[in-house]
């Protein structure tokens, strides 16, 4: 037991320092959809080749495909996609640990709220879980780095960590409903009845995210591209009389805007290989049958956690006495779900 618990908090802990790493990365790139978008497909790229490999030697076969399967990744894909384009925002104007807090909150507690929907009992526990979780957002945004921030801007930064905490728990949703029971109800119910002849089958587990990677990629590539060429218009109408073009670096920072773009990739693939390392413990736990009610709300606790630390180590985010109240009681409030 004690090996497997070690397991789940060496994910929380590649997790903690992948947010640290999108954080770095924001700092030095800035928060433009154009940089998320770069960020998040090149992201995608490495880590679709990394659980590729994982998948072919788990599996002994190169990737499969089925339709029903692609089309819930690039669901789960584009959900994921608008967290992190919003959590590069977040990070501009608050901390490291909000923005953590809020993602894994919501990939915990929407699949919850989504199975009560579909008439699974949680129990009185879980529920009071729920409502203790979702109630500890709210202390890190009484007072903190919003504080010095208009009432508008700080509703809109209010709004952008709802985004997040439900797109996240959209994600999370239908990467459930594809391995769980769900799925053939999903398939009959909705795309059967425009497509009859839909196949029911479904990819493994690594092979879906193989597959959300990809799209990733791909979705990031192509709206990438989309703003390079609005860019590309806008800046060439704004060009000035000696040929620099607005909102480019001009002749004299071309050096200074390329330093540092390995260092940069470097970070891109460090985050990548942690996703695949916390995706791969985890597996190791789920394969093992143990704490298999704890594993998750644990994960999404350690995570929290440690996350908030790793905002203050590296970047000195210190939480204020409320934001601090809040993490003690999102703490405690997911092992209610073990139970």
């Amino acid at each position: 037991m004690p090996y497997y618990l070690l397991l789940v908090l060496l994910s929380a802990v590649c997790y903690a320092v992948q947010f640290a790493i999108n954080k770095l990365y924001q700092s030095k790139k800035g928060s433009a959809v154009k940089t998320s978008l770069k960020f998040i497909a090149l992201k995608g790229t490495v880590a679709a080749v990394v659980f590729f490999f994982v998948a072919w030697i788990m599996y002994g076969r190169p990737l499969t495909l089925h339709p029903m399967s692609v089309l819930l990744a690039c669901i789960a894909s584009l959900l994921g996609c608008a967290c992190w384009i919003l959590g590069f925002v977040i990070f501009k104007y608050g901390s490291m640990s909000i923005f953590s807090t809020f993602l894994m909150i919501g990939g915990m507690t929407v699949p919850f709220i989504y199975s009560a929907f579909r008439g699974e009992s949680l129990g009185a526990l879980k529920i009071i879980g729920i409502i203790l979780l979702i109630g500890s957002l709210v202390f890190p945004l009484i007072n903190g780095k919003g504080e010095k921030k208009s009432a508008g801007s700080r509703i809109v930064f209010v709004i952008l960590c709802a985004l997040v905490f439900l797109c996240n728990g959209g994600m999370s949703v239908f990467s459930s409903i594809h391995s769980g029971t769900d799925f053939v109800w999903f398939t009959e119910g909705t795309v059967a009845k425009i497509f009859p002849e839909v196949s029911t089958q479904r990819v493994e587990g690594v092979e879906f995210t193989v597959l959300v990677n990809i799209a990733n990629a791909v979705f990031c590539s192509v709206a990438l591209g989309v703003v390079s060429l609005i860019e590309a218009h806008k800046f060439q109408k704004g060009a000035d009389n000696d040929g620099v073009i607005e909102g480019t670096p001009a002749a004299s920072d071309k050096k200074k805007f390329t330093d540092g773009k390995a260092y940069l990739f470097l970070l891109i693939i460090a985050c990548a290989l942690l996703d695949a390392i916390a995706f791969i413990l985890m597996r190791v736990v789920d394969e093992s049958g143990q704490i298999a009610l704890a594993k998750y709300p644990m994960q999404t606790a350690f995570t929290v956690v440690l996350s908030a630390v790793a905002g203050f180590v590296a970047f000195r985010e210190k939480p204020s006495r409320l934001a601090l109240i809040g993490l003690i009681i999102t703490f405690i409030s997911t092992f209610l779900f073990i139970f």
